[in-house]
């Protein structure tokens, strides 16, 4: 819930919707209709993503809980690479 009422708070928020929902509204009709189905649009779309990174991160979690060090030593191994990467690469 707290999330909730930061994101609604967040100006950039309020500006990312007041640029996009006017585009998709026509002036001839009611706009107040037109609002709800964009939102109630939106809200679905979002709900349906964010319920399948919950369930892909379950999954995932459940299946890496047992492989225990590997994962760390293969992202710092990638650290690792892209530090020295950065390091030897030509500066303009």
């Amino acid at each position: 819930m707290r999330g909730f009422v930061v994101s609604l708070t967040n100006p950039k928020t309020l500006f990312f919707y007041g640029a996009l929902f006017p585009q998709f509204i026509d002036p001839a009709r009611p706009a107040s209709s037109q609002v709800a189905v964009l939102a109630g649009s939106f809200l679905g779309l979002a709900l349906a993503i964010d319920s399948l990174w919950v369930l892909l991160g379950g999954a995932l979690g459940r299946r890496l809980a047992g492989v225990g060090r590997l994962p760390n030593r293969i992202g710092g191994g990638l650290l690792c690479g892209a530090a020295l990467g950065l390091a030897i690469a030509r500066r303009p």
